[in-house]
């Protein structure tokens, strides 16, 4: 704090000085480099980490070949691939090796504090500025300069448009929000929530996960998203009470797998259940799991289970709004349809993708979000967390 503090002094000290005031303009590019040199601080730390890291890494594949410890050395191998590829780091396995998730939750644990470092200073910043902008129009309000006074006003509001302080903002609220349900025992959550929920990932992402995932709000993987037209189970109770959910499908075709040729049909399919979040205006969510129940083709009405899965996620504040995927589903279609002959086949690879029911659980296991992408699902609406 004492060193934006001093920045403003600066700042102050400089318009003072000068025969004019520092523009506006001139303040904010001032203000994007101090967000520039902030960034640059965190990730100097984040390749200085991954690189002790990768020698941590290296000496313990070294001992495990040493030991002969197979399951160690692909663990750790792989391990090694994930931080050369810059992956993030995902929920941690319980089945990993001890020694290989001891050393994950200690990596973690440095990556939250430099983001949480990261957050604190921009706040700060960010915080102060606010302060001295607000100081600036109520001086030019004084002196019967409406314009300028409306234009330090209008700068210090868009200051939370800024990507790296909404960031900021929504890693300080969640710290507060974590701190607070510290105090909450593992006896206050329903089993099923119990653990530690996904890491949001903040980062761009380009590529569909075979397991569930949650990134914020603009970081998921982009592909032909298809808006669904949602439907509640008439048998929920799963309205907007906390959250507003938008249910879509990532539906995308290989093109080097799938053609044409006469009768023949060939497709490569991949599906993507996806959920958008955002807790209702002025409230806070806490953590909660979200289940999706992915349905495949049946006979006439029947709809059959293709799997279930659920991903555990931390607790948002009023400002977050994350996106949340299932693990991505695929198959390859064959169909050949003759007009002349009895030789009509079909196969698929998988079961066909039908559509899917979405599920949110609070942290005492009650329902509180629900939808379908298909009307027909509503009947096989799940009431309970699964086991």
């Amino acid at each position: 704090m004492k060193n934006y503090l001093i920045y403003l002094l600066l700042f102050t000290l400089g318009t003072g000085l000068c025969a004019q005031p520092m523009s506006l303009e001139d303040f904010n590019q001032r203000f994007e480099k101090e967000l520039d040199k902030i960034s640059q601080t965190r990730q100097q730390q984040r390749q200085t980490l991954n690189v002790k890291y990768l020698g941590a890494l290296l000496r313990m594949e070294t001992q495990a070949k040493n030991k002969g410890d197979l399951d160690l050395v692909q663990a750790v191998r792989s391990e090694i691939k994930r931080i050369e590829k810059n992956e993030p780091l995902g929920e941690i396995e319980q089945t990993l090796p001890p020694k290989l998730k001891e050393m994950q939750q200690v990596m973690e644990n440095l990556q939250n504090q430099y983001k949480q470092e990261d957050a604190d200073a921009v706040v700060n910043l960010v915080d102060s500025l606010k302060e001295y902008s607000s100081a600036r129009s109520i001086e030019a309000t004084r002196q019967n300069d409406i314009p300028k006074a409306l234009a330090w006003r209008e700068w210090e509001e868009s200051l939370d448009d800024n990507a790296h302080v909404k960031e900021a903002y929504s890693i300080k609220n969640r710290s507060i929000n974590q701190e607070s349900g510290a105090k909450d025992s593992k006896q206050d959550f329903h089993e099923a929530l119990q653990g530690r929920p996904a890491t949001i990932i903040q980062e761009a992402t380009t590529e569909y996960a075979e397991v569930p995932k949650v990134y914020a709000y603009g970081s998921e993987p982009k592909g032909k998203e298809k808006r669904i037209r949602s439907t509640t189970p008439s048998m929920q109770g799963a309205g907007h009470t906390q959250l507003t959910g938008t249910l879509m499908l990532i539906e995308e075709k290989d093109i080097n797998k799938s053609g044409y040729s006469g009768n023949y049909k060939e497709k490569s399919l991949v599906y993507v259940p996806r959920l958008s979040i955002s807790p209702i205006i002025g409230k806070n969510l806490d953590r909660c799991l979200v289940v999706f129940d992915l349905y495949k083709r049946g006979t006439g009405s029947k709809r059959s289970i293709i799997r279930t899965d659920k991903i555990l996620i931390p607790a948002l504040s009023a400002s977050d709004r994350v996106v949340v995927d299932a693990g991505k589903y695929e198959y390859e279609t064959e169909e050949y349809d003759s007009s002349w002959s009895t030789y009509d086949y079909k196969y698929s690879s998988e079961d066909e993708f039908y559509g899917f029911i979405v599920t949110l659980f609070n942290k005492e296991g009650e329902l509180i979000f629900q939808r379908a992408s298909e009307r027909i699902l509503n009947d096989y609406a799940r009431e309970s967390p699964p086991k």
